[in-house]
């Protein structure tokens, strides 16, 4: 068994032919396990902030048969690459390693305050190697499995309250049309996504923060090499809601949302896509990390945990992570008090 290191961008991209392997051999891993997530990442935004490149290779007999897409950021934490944006994050292996050996290189190679490894299913490959350390829950997320069929009839939980609903919904936005667009026929609607984000920032629904440039030519990437599909739904005059989804195989997660102040319409927008994708095949629907309220009311999903693992380099380094934690909370808490 040998370890290789790979810090650099041109020895990351040599990369890609046996990272595409490792992940087309399972059908679990999610966009964000993908070398073109985890390498756009790097190259539009992450490298700049102060980070170290960390991917941890493993080779048996000369064939690399994992990855660990990992960086360093300036606070010395080492973590998924771009995992403030993936809500599921993950290794790529077809050995069970010991995650002792992971770990080992980690603390024998690069110099580190914390190790932070964040949104790991249950099912994940990481926290299916043997010695895992305690893992903690840490937050959420939701799905539907949908039968074949006329939505909502082919998920049978919904009671006629509920189909009701969504009649409605469907009702009060008859005026708007919904298309599902993908880049072999439709260029990525760079313009209108500018456009939509500036007023939902105006509308306070978001920051400023939201959807910064880089993050607009991360998907654009994604988009151009189908990893994921846009769900639209505009009137005759402006696009008025965008929903970024990805998509492998009948694998479908609303990743992120856009809209205008027009009544229901992002659970139109939900609603109208669910349904043309179930027409004719059985999917899955994934709402991705966290349990929004309006999702939860409007679909009933099936919830499941997120999990993290924390290890720290010392015991004083955890200490003034646990101290600098409780102060912000302290904080938040006497602002919201002061408002």
């Amino acid at each position: 068994m040998q370890i290789k290191i790979v810090d650099n961008i041109v020895d990351f991209k040599k990369l890609k032919p046996i990272w595409k392997y490792l992940y087309q051999k399972d059908n679990q891993y999610s966009v964000f396990q993908s070398f073109e997530f985890n390498y756009f990442s790097w190259t539009n935004d992450i490298q700049y902030k102060d980070s170290k490149l960390t991917i941890i290779c493993i080779e048996i007999n000369n064939k690399i048969c994992s990855i660990f897409p990992l960086y360093i950021d300036s606070d010395k934490r080492v973590r998924f690459i771009n995992d403030i944006h993936a809500d599921f994050c993950d290794c790529l292996t077809i050995k069970i390693l010991d995650f002792q050996l992971v770990l080992d290189i980690i603390k024998n190679k690069f110099a580190y305050h914390q190790i932070k490894l964040i949104n790991l299913k249950r099912e994940s490959k990481l926290l299916s190697l043997k010695n895992i350390p305690t893992f903690l829950k840490a937050s959420s997320y939701s799905f539907l499995n949908i039968d074949k069929g006329n939505f909502p009839e082919n998920y049978k939980i919904y009671k006629s309250k509920q189909k009701t609903e969504f009649k409605r919904i469907i009702k009060t936005n008859s005026i708007n049309t919904h298309s599902i667009i993908c880049s072999e026929k439709s260029k990525f609607p760079i313009e209108e996504i500018k456009t939509l984000r500036k007023e939902m920032i105006s509308l306070g629904y978001r920051s400023k923060k939201f959807l910064p440039i880089s993050m607009i030519y991360l998907l654009k990437e994604l988009y151009d090499r189908k990893f994921i599909v846009l769900s639209i739904v505009q009137d005759a005059s402006k696009v008025k809601a965008i929903s970024f989804i990805t998509s492998r195989l009948e694998n479908h997660m609303f990743w992120i949302d856009m809209f205008d102040d027009s009544k229901m319409i992002n659970i139109f927008n939900y609603i109208s896509f669910i349904s043309k994708k179930s027409f004719n095949n059985q999917i899955n629907i994934n709402f991705g990390r966290g349990l929004y309220r309006y999702k939860i009311k409007n679909f009933l999903p099936n919830e499941r945990y997120l999990h993290s693992i924390l290890i720290y380099s010392s015991k004083w380094q955890e200490f003034k992570y646990e101290l600098k934690t409780n102060l912000v909370k302290l904080l938040k808490y006497i602002l919201r008090k002061v408002r």
